[in-house]
This record gives structure tokens, sequence and C-alpha cells, in this order.
């Protein structure tokens, strides 16, 4: 079963053809010499200018990318000629009017190369600037795809650098292709140094997150640029998704091939599959995602067994006292085996989403705890997202989609770090089915072993695991509801003419109530969960549509 997550960003790689696209401006722009004949080549935007000079004539060019070549016309004596100019390496054939000239780059001494243009960034806003380096966003309004904005970039980093910078790497947003990310090496006054480059598209055009230091620069002047400014005096902070949007990120691959997700500068994690994976901050931030436990309700009997270390909770209908059982009962098992203890102070903030499993609960809450370890109480806020089931022969469940942990007083400044982490998370739908089989075959024969020592521990623990399939789908409709959360608006549908069009979630039961008031029973909503996974036969479930 497809279990990609539609609502997180694909690691994967650009491919060639469209890193030669944008690297192209880049790769483009130089001097070259040839046998009575020199050519300079300027990028300008996503187009090029510059000249070609014999002796003492210069003959201004224009030209754009076609494919695999420049093509572009040049003005002699009034006249326009068309000439086509293909690069490999730093060698260009030039072709026109029937004539081919070869050229290199940077041959000729006649042909001066230009001083790095210091206005070249002057469309950039400056977000930190320190002496290892400088980190730069920019809006670029008119592009409509990542290969626009990296194409408007990469020229003006060129000509910044007075050079092309090397490209050393690349991904994009497989799912929507809205975002993307490069690293890149470079000179600069005789320096080496390295940086990336960040885009994601935007309702109206991309915004551009530029980054690039000395390739010496220590962790902590890495940390020291990529940091998030304090705005000034009346400047509005930036939306969670603009901050989203400039963190950079390093595709990290599981070993096993399930999948892959970004990490972070300074973040550090050696998951080995997609799920119950573990991302651990510079300041113990950690990430966990997609895991869960068994609860045993304190009158089960099993639970009065010597030497069974059980996570003992009672249900609870409300989502933060039962939230709140599961806290207290984990930290116990926790402190039996000597770990760090939890104790919740506060809640924050509940936001209740749906459950999918039958008679099922879940919420996003927002939380402080104190959590104690060797070193000490540490004061922490979570947010997290989970859902829990209702008591089953004296047991009951719960599952994890999110769970985003940082110490109270930098939470604020590290959420849209892992926000940004958590949605980059993409998965390999054959290897993660591929997986689950085993799981579930392995799982199978291991029941089976433990029926006859004990059928009722095997069967409470194992019952889950046997229903891979259909947790899955919850799991992703659960994860897929936090996405709809964070993006603040659902689809609304004409059912008479199919039409679809997006309203704030807030507003959208109004909407629709207020629509279906002039023509009963004519529009719909329509939940994220239910565009993306829907469960069959699931229209003719009372939540399909939840009012």
């Amino acid at each position: 079963m497809n279990r990609r997550a539609l609502f997180l960003s694909a690691a994967s790689v650009i491919t060639a053809g469209l890193l030669s696209r944008f690297a192209a401006a880049a790769d483009y722009a130089g001097n070259y010499d040839g046998t009575g004949i020199a050519v300079v080549i300027t990028p300008n935007g996503a187009n090029f200018e510059g000249e070609i000079r014999k002796g003492d004539q210069k003959f201004p060019l224009t030209a754009h990318e076609d494919g695999d070549h420049l093509s572009g016309v040049f003005t002699a004596g009034g006249n326009a000629f068309n000439f086509t100019a293909t690069h490999q390496g730093d060698d260009l054939t030039l072709v026109t009017d029937g004539a081919t000239y070869q050229l290199h780059r940077g041959a000729a001494a006649a042909v001066a190369t230009p001083a790095p243009a210091a206005d070249a960034l002057a469309n950039y806003v400056v977000l930190n600037s320190t002496d290892v380096g400088r980190s730069l966003v920019r809006e670029i309004p008119n592009a409509t795809s990542t290969q626009d904005a990296l194409m408007a970039t990469f020229p003006d980093l060129a000509r910044y650098f007075g050079g092309r910078p090397k490209i050393l790497g690349a991904y994009e947003d497989q799912r929507d292709h809205k975002s993307a990310f490069v690293s890149f090496s470079t000179q600069l006054n005789g320096q080496t140094l390295k940086g990336f480059v960040t885009t994601k598209l935007r309702d109206r055009g991309a915004v551009v997150f530029v980054v690039f230091g000395k390739a010496d620069a220590t962790r902590a002047q890495w940390a020291a640029l990529t940091a998030q400014p304090t705005p000034a005096a009346g400047v509005a902070e930036p939306d969670i998704k603009t901050q989203m949007a400039a963190v950079p990120l390093q595709p990290y691959s599981f070993p096993d091939r399930t999948g892959a997700i970004g990490i972070a500068q300074g973040w550090t994690t050696q998951a080995q599959t997609e799920s119950n994976l573990l991302i651990t901050g510079p300041a113990n931030q950690k990430i966990r995602m997609a895991f869960g436990g068994t609860m045993y309700t304190p009158n089960n009997p099993m639970t009065r067994q010597a030497g069974l270390n059980m996570a003992v909770a009672p249900y609870n209908a409300d989502p933060a006292t039962t939230l709140g059982n599961i806290i207290h009962a984990n930290s116990a098992v926790s402190q039996r085996r000597g770990g760090p203890t939890s104790v919740p102070d506060k809640v924050i903030k509940v936001v209740s989403v749906p459950g999918r499993m039958q008679g099922g609960r879940g919420a996003q809450i927002t939380y402080d705890v104190t959590i104690t370890d060797q070193n000490g109480p540490k004061p922490m806020r979570v947010l997290i997202q989970f859902e829990y089931t209702p008591v089953v022969n004296g047991t009951w469940g719960y599952y994890v989609s999110l769970q985003l942990i940082a110490p109270r007083d930098t939470f604020e400044k590290d959420l849209p770090v892992m926000l940004a982490q958590a949605f980059s998370l993409s998965e390999n739908a054959d290897a993660v089915a591929a997986k689950s089989r085993r799981e579930i075959d392995a799982a199978n024969a291991h029941a089976k072993a433990m029926q006859a020592a004990n059928q009722k521990i095997a069967d409470a623990h194992y019952a889950n695991t046997e229903s891979v399939e259909r947790n899955e789908q919850i799991k992703m409709r659960s994860l897929t509801d936090f996405d709809e959360t964070i993006r603040g608006e659902r689809t609304i549908e004409d059912t008479q003419t199919g039409e679809q069009t997006s309203v704030n979630l807030a507003d959208v039961h109004n909407i629709v109530d207020k629509l279906n008031y002039q023509d009963p029973d004519r529009y719909r909503e329509i939940p994220l969960r239910d565009k993306f996974y829907p469960i069959p036969g699931g229209e003719n479930q009372p939540d399909y549509i939840p009012r």
C-alpha cells in the first residue's frame, strides 16, 4: 500500500536536466578566447548578454538557453545575425552564418575578467552577516517553479562571486515540486566558500534563502549564520510557513531504503527506518514520529503478575487527561528501568482531531513538562499529535504521529526548524510495503509461538500488528489532519458540477451551511485526509465528511 505522506516534502534528488537548467546561467558566464575572436557572456536574469570581439570591433549579443545550448543574436553593422553556443567545461563552440569557432574560457589576457559586482545581491535582504559569511532572503514574485527561482538566483551569485559557483548537489520536493535545495562551493577574494540555496513556492511567487561562508567555519559559526534574526521594532514576525521554508536541510536516507528525511544544521539522527524515528537537536530538542504503545487498565488481572514491567493507566474520554495518564505511566516504567522521569506541568492548547480507528479519539496538544534525568530537571515544551482507542479486554492503545520537544524558553524559535524536518519526510512505498509484510509475517510467527505459553498476552500484544495495513491508513489520515490544521484551509465541492475551491478552515462549516441553505445538499466539505487517503466505502460512514 502507498504510504507516502502527502503533506510531507520529499527529499528526492533533482534530475540532471533540471540541475543543468538552473546552473546553466553560471556555467555559460565567462570570458572566452579563440583564434581572432573573443566572447564575453554575462547572465541577465534567466537570459544572457555580452559581446563578440574581433580586434577592436565589439558586437553586442543577447541569448537564451535552448535545450543543451544557447541561442542568440549579435548585431554588426546594424544587422542582426543568429548564433548558437555550446559549452563543455571551459570550452565553447560558437556557430554563426555557417562558421564555427572554438574558444576557451579565461585564456585571453586581453579580455578582462569583470570584478565581483557589489550590487549583485542588492535585491536581497540580509538576515545575518558575520566575519564568516552572510545569510540573505529574497522574494521572487514572478516565479512559478523552483527552476524559475533558482535560475533567477544563481546568475546573481555568479556576478557577486565573479565566477560561476560549483554545484555540489541538489534535491527537489517530488510531491508537489514546490521546494528545492542546492549546495555549492565558490571562491571570493582568493578564499574558498561553501553555501546553499533553498527555495519555496508560495501562493504567489517564491521565497529564496541563501547562505554562504568560509569553508572552514565551525558549527557554531554556521549556526549564527542560519539563526532566526530578531525582527526590528514594528516589524511583524514572519508566519510559520515562511520560517519553515527558510530552514536549510540535508537529505538523510534510511538504511533500509524505506524513505528519506531532511536534517537541519546541527541536528542528528541514527534512524534505520521511517517508523519510530528520532531526530535530536543541538540543545537536546527531539523530533519523534510514528510510534505507539499499549496501556493496561489498573483492574486488568495481568498487572498483578510479578515481574511484568507494564505501563498501567486508566482510560479517559478527555484527550488531555488521557495524555497525562500516558505520561505518568510511561514515566513510571522508565523510572523502574533507571531512565528519566516526566511530570506534566501545564496544558497550553488542545485541538481535537478526528479519530480514525473505531471509537478512537485524537488531539493535537501543546503542554509543558519537566523531564528529570541524571543531570537534573529540565523544563520542556511539547507539541504532540496522537490518537487512542477504547478499552478492549483490559487494554487500550495509543499512536503518536508527531512529537516535538524543545526547551521551554526556545520552543517558539525551534518550532519552525522541527516542523520543517518533520514535513520533509518521504517514504519509498514499495520498500515500506515489503517491510510491513515482513513485520506481519514475523509477528504472526511470534504470536503462534507465544500462544501456547500465554494466549492472552500474545493476543493483546500483537492484535494491532496483524492489521498493519489498516493502521497505516489510519496513521496517514491522522498525519494529513495535522497538515490540514497547519494549512488552515479545506476544500468545498459542488456535487453537481464537480467544481472545487478552498476556503478558510475556521469558516468552512458556516460557508457550506449557507450554500446549502439556497440549494440543499448540493455542496459538501472534503477534508484533506479524504482527498488523499479515502477509506473504501467510507463515503457511507457518518464521519466521512465531518460536520
